[in-house]
């Protein structure tokens, strides 16, 4: 069955269907003609750049369609493309199936409403259906931020057989954007899953239909539909939890109206280091929270788990997942919460990044950061130590107020005259000295740092360098024609045999 037939319930709508949770179902099905009556009377929040417009009508031009007919001027640092959105507030999910002429442009965006915001410059995401054959361009995804437009994941033409059904779904400052062929095997984007955008993590955003990018000619683009399902959750209560302390109780409410059957709300723990940093109500992660019908809060217990790890604070996120048969409730996004977690064992951290790399001849240096995982209670004093191979700056101070400030210390490798191995190892070693107790005499792991050699030698000499100083120049040919006439006898006093 066609995508454009999302329910039966859709070909009795009159221009929209829109639930109690502000979502917009749209199926472009009644005769609506946006240039004239403008977004009243249907659920879409406005239009944008509507000068640039000749046709943008549903059902009256195109049947079942919403047609848009203009000139986009849109080169990266504006929306000049007219722009039909909805205002979100919170998690969504959109969707539409596009269609455009050869070199016009129908795209899905996601546009900062606050322009200024974000920074100097437009701020928004697009993922559009350009059917251009000579450039190979198929569907493309367009991150515009400040103004600057790169280009990612070029599906390609492809025999004109291009992926024109487009989404989007944002958790929080993550936006996951992906494509399908059909409406139904979906495609992630290899460069927005997700695209982390903390300049669009704003309350509302505007999210919609755009016609672009048809500068030198008027161009239509078509719509077969737009769905948008908005967040159903919501959390308030404390996001602070600390080692060794009581539990927090947050609480959740539905967004919608009071369910007509029983929503669960899944909680799962989302980090990249420690999955088991959170106790909810007693478990560890995932925790299902029943809302039974008729009720729209619970509430819930946030614990930090008490480990034996020095981790310092740490934000990890919890995102929530809902399952209903309540159409107001199932399939819509749960939205997510982060956690700020305090750690309470007194260490160092000391990040290394990817490893830390320099040379001997003061062209290659690198950095590691360190901080401490507690606040402490008196100054501490870090002092850091080599094994010769390098140098560092040494001692830190942290204090009560930087104390979760990380440090940055410059690694440079030593130039020696000893001939090593290349690559060598040097160790950095760590301690820190406090009249706080909880810090007095703790150390960390050493790190290990990668020295490239520069003294010859190092990786072997050439056949032709006979005098083994590292250079092949007239001097080894003077050797070699010393060497050549001292083994006219070979057994001769002085020969050195070359073979």
């Amino acid at each position: 069955m066609m995508k454009k037939i999302i329910s039966l319930a859709l070909l009795f709508c009159f221009v929209v269907c829109s639930t109690a949770m502000a979502d917009l179902v749209d199926p472009f099905n009644v005769a609506h003609d946006y240039l004239t009556s403008g977004v009243a009377g249907t659920g879409w929040s406005g239009i944008m750049n509507v000068g640039n417009a000749t046709i943008l009508n549903a059902s009256i031009t195109a049947a079942d369609k919403l047609r848009i007919t203009g000139v986009g001027d849109w080169g990266g640092t504006g929306t000049g493309g007219p722009f039909l959105y909805k205002e979100v507030t919170g998690d969504f999910i959109a969707e539409t199936k596009a269609g455009a002429e050869h070199f016009a442009c129908a795209g899905l965006m996601v546009r900062l409403a606050d322009v200024a915001a974000g920074g100097a410059g437009e701020d928004n995401m697009i993922l559009a259906y350009w059917p251009v054959e000579f450039w190979n361009v198929g569907t493309i995804f367009w991150p515009t931020d400040n103004g600057a437009r790169p280009e990612y994941d070029n599906s390609g033409y492809n025999a004109g057989a291009i992926p024109s059904y487009l989404r989007v779904e944002r958790r929080g400052a993550d936006f996951y954007w992906s494509r399908s062929s059909d409406g139904v095997t979906w495609q992630a984007l290899p460069s927005a899953n997700p695209r982390v955008r903390p300049d669009m993590d704003v309350a509302v955003l505007q999210v919609g239909l755009i016609q672009n990018f048809g500068g030198w000619a008027e161009q239509d683009v078509d719509y077969e539909y737009f769905t948008l399902i908005e967040q159903v959750t919501a959390f308030s209560g404390t996001k602070k939890v600390s080692e060794g302390s009581p539990a927090v109780t947050i609480t959740v409410d539905l967004l919608g109206p009071a369910p007509t059957a029983p929503v669960d709300v899944v909680l799962t723990e989302v980090t990249t280091g420690d999955p088991n940093d959170l106790l909810m109500n007693g478990s560890q992660s995932p925790v299902t929270i029943t809302f039974p019908a008729g009720i729209k809060q619970k509430t819930f217990t946030l614990q930090a788990i008490d480990d034996v790890l020095q981790e310092g604070p740490e934000n990890v996120k919890i995102t929530a997942s809902v399952f209903s048969t309540d159409s107001n409730y199932a399939g819509h996004p749960g939205g997510s919460i982060v956690v700020n977690i305090i750690d309470n064992e007194a260490g160092l951290l000391v990040d290394e990044g990817n490893g830390v790399a320099v040379d001997e001849n003061g062209t290659l240096s690198d950095s590691i950061s360190i901080v401490l995982s507690t606040e402490p209670t008196a100054d501490v004093t870090v002092a850091i130590s080599t094994d010769g191979q390098t140098n560092v700056t040494s001692p830190l101070v942290f204090t009560s107020a930087n104390w979760n400030t990380p440090q940055t210390v410059i690694v440079t490798g030593v130039d020696d005259a000893i001939l090593e191995t290349d690559p060598h190892t040097g160790k950095l070693s760590f301690s820190a000295s406090s009249s706080d107790p909880a810090y007095q005499g703790v150390t960390a792991f050493d790190v290990m740092v990668t020295i490239k050699e520069n003294d010859c030698g190092a990786w072997g000499y050439s056949r032709y360098d006979a005098n083994q100083d590292c250079v092949v120049n007239l001097s080894d040919m003077a050797q070699l024609a010393l060497q050549w006439m001292q083994c006219t006898f070979p057994n001769a006093d002085g020969c050195v045999d070359m073979r």
